[in-house]
């Protein structure tokens, strides 16, 4: 089946890489097949299962959060699990910021083991150029050679047909160039796609920026109004005390104003005996009337 490569990764967090990886592939020489790009509805294991067993090797796109746990059926996992079952060479991609999960199933964490290429080098041409050979292609340089070689020995047969008749020998050249523009125009894809790759990880260090700004302005927020509640708070219980303890003072001045009153009435109305008496009745409402202060 020639030089098929199986490249495999998560929708939404791997699809850049991935795409770059294919085009970088295919720049070289070789032929891909991305399992849910290239699969059509209703298909989708059947034609991954089949360009498994077909490949000569298995590229496992590994990005930040492509690996997260999810409910469902985990074709990556189906995937690799397919891969090893058949002994097809696993090379794992790793972007630059690739951080693999505590939970990670032993199938996928034993594929990342094998040996890959980590995306540290911002793209560069020799990064691919290892990862072409990994899977059995060729560097870009050895590719453009044989382009070369085989542009010279167009051209030669071009010259040597030229008796056979000129519609034949522009069929030629037209191929020629078309091939020739469909190699610039992957090379252009591939450019823009490391470009915009760069741009999606900028634009997400800044939304993480501003969502750890928000976060601090939110509970700095939060911690103001817990100690404004607290002061109010034990505001209202101070005040509370306060007036308690006035109520209570107040309350023994006026026991204390109507004993002095009561033993007043006493001495100037009575005489004697009774006099002592009604004073000993005044002694006695005090106790009462301070124990209702309380």
């Amino acid at each position: 089946m020639g030089r098929l490569v199986f490249i495999s990764y998560r929708r939404q967090k791997g699809y850049a890489l991935a795409h770059l990886v294919n085009a970088e592939l295919r720049s070289r020489g070789l032929r891909t097949f991305l399992d849910v790009a290239e699969s059509d509805p209703g298909l989708f294991w059947t034609q991954a299962q089949s360009a498994i067993h077909q490949c000569r090797a298995f590229v496992l796109v590994c990005t930040n959060g492509s690996f997260d746990a999810r409910a469902g059926d985990d074709w990556v996992l189906r995937e690799v699990s397919e891969a090893m079952a058949l002994g097809k060479p696993i090379v794992p991609v790793l972007s630059q910021d690739f951080q693999p999960p505590a939970d990670l199933h032993p199938v996928l964490v034993q594929a990342i083991e094998h040996t890959g290429v980590s995306m540290d080098t911002q793209f560069h041409t020799a990064a691919f150029d290892h990862l072409s050979q990994l899977v059995g292609g060729r560097k870009r340089s050895e590719q453009r050679r044989r382009v070369t070689v085989f542009g010279s020995l167009a051209f030669l047969v071009l010259v040597g047909l030229l008796g056979i008749g000129a519609r034949e020998i522009l069929g030629l050249s037209a191929e020629f160039h078309r091939e020739r523009e469909a190699r610039q125009a992957a090379i252009a894809r591939s450019e823009e796609l490391e470009k915009n790759l760069t741009v999606l990880e900028a634009n997400r260090a800044e939304s993480m920026r501003a969502a750890q700004d928000t976060e601090r302005r939110v509970k700095d927020e939060v911690d103001r109004r817990e100690r404004q509640a607290r002061s109010e708070a034990e505001n209202r219980e101070r005040e509370a005390k306060d007036q308690a303890e006035r109520r209570r003072y107040a309350c023994n001045n006026r026991c204390e104003s109507t004993l002095r009153d009561c033993e007043s009435t006493c001495f100037y109305k009575l005489d004697g005996a009774p006099r002592e008496a009604c004073k000993q009745s005044c002694k006695q409402y005090e106790p009462f009337c301070k124990s209702n202060c309380q």
